[in-house]
């Protein structure tokens, strides 16, 4: 659950970071575009990558570890503050472990 001193998110903004947990949670990687498509039902990967970007830039919820790889997607602390979780290794840069 955000705060206020946690960024307000868009509700498709809220899904894609969930997505990405919950991904990450299950698989131990980061999903791809066209998997953020299908699991949070956008229109394109174009929607997917810029609304990424937004967690990544603006909003410092998302990091990018390499840029070879489409599976590089990684929650910053900030991410894992949102969400409401904590450090662990299974979700990535630095991990989720529920509250």
């Amino acid at each position: 659950m955000p705060t206020a001193t946690l960024p307000r998110l868009s509700p498709r903004q809220e899904r894609i970071l969930h997505a990405i947990a919950d991904y990450w949670a299950r698989y131990r990687c980061s999903p791809t575009y066209r998997e953020l498509v299908e699991a949070c039902k956008l229109s394109s990967t174009s929607v997917a990558a810029y609304n990424v970007q937004a967690l990544i830039g603006r909003r410092g919820l998302l990091y990018r570890e390499g840029f070879d790889s489409s599976r590089s997607l990684r929650l910053t602390d900030a991410g894992l503050a949102w969400l409401g979780r904590e450090s662990c290794p299974l979700c990535g840069g630095k991990g989720t472990v529920e509250r």
